[in-house]
C-alpha cells in the first residue's frame, strides 16, 4: 500500500515571493531528490529554479531557462541538475540525454516541462504544478507527493506562507 499523498496549494503574489518558495525548498532538500515543475510559458518555473538554487548555495544569477541545451549543472552545498524538456522530439529522446545518470545520484534534479515525460521520473517525486492567477504577477503553485521527505519542505512553506499572507495584508 502506497503512502498518503501530501498537498499543498500557495499563491504568489510577485516572482520574489515565488523566488523565496523555491529558496526554501533548496533549503531543507538533502540531495537525491527531483522536483517536477509543470505549466505553461511564463508560470514561473525558471524563477522558482532561480529560489532553489539560491537556497541550495548557488548564485541564482548562473539560472537561465536550459531549453536550448536541455541541462545545466550547478553546484553549491548540494549539486544541482537543472533540466528542460519542452523541446523534446519524442519519448525516445530521453534515453540520450543522460538524464538516467542524475536521477541515480545524490543531486537535486529540478525538471522544467516534466509533464513532456512523467513516465521517466520517479514516483516519489515532488510534482509542482504552476499556474498564472487573475493578477498578472500572482502564480498558483500546487505542490504534490507522496513521499514523507518531503514534510519539512511542506511544514516550512506553510510557515511561509502565513508570513506572505500576512505582509501582504500590512501593504
Amino acid at each position: 500500500m502506497s503512502p498518503e499523498p501530501w498537498q499543498l496549494t500557495l499563491e504568489t503574489a510577485s516572482v520574489e515571493e515565488t523566488e523565496e518558495v523555491g529558496e526554501i525548498m533548496g533549503r531543507r532538500l538533502r540531495g537525491g531528490e527531483v522536483i517536477a515543475l509543470e505549466g505553461s510559458l511564463g508560470a514561473g518555473k525558471t524563477a522558482l529554479i532561480r529560489g532553489l538554487a539560491r537556497g541550495l548555495g548557488i548564485k541564482d544569477h548562473e539560472i537561465s531557462s536550459p531549453t536550448f541545451v536541455f541541462l545545466h549543472e550547478h553546484h553549491g552545498r548540494l549539486p544541482l541538475a537543472h533540466l528542460d524538456l519542452f523541446r523534446i522530439g519524442s519519448p525516445s529522446d530521453l534515453p540520450d540525454l543522460g538524464i538516467q545518470d542524475y536521477l541515480e545520484t545524490h543531486w537535486v534534479v529540478a525538471v522544467e516541462w516534466a509533464e513532456r515525460a512523467p513516465w521517466y521520473l520517479p514516483e516519489d517525486r515532488l510534482t509542482i504544478r504552476m499556474s498564472e492567477t487573475q493578477n498578472q504577477h500572482h502564480r498558483r503553485l500546487v505542490l504534490h507527493t507522496s513521499n514523507p521527505c518531503y514534510e519539512a519542505v511542506f511544514s516550512e512553506l506553510k510557515v511561509a506562507f502565513c508570513a506572505f499572507t500576512s505582509n501582504r495584508r500590512e501593504r
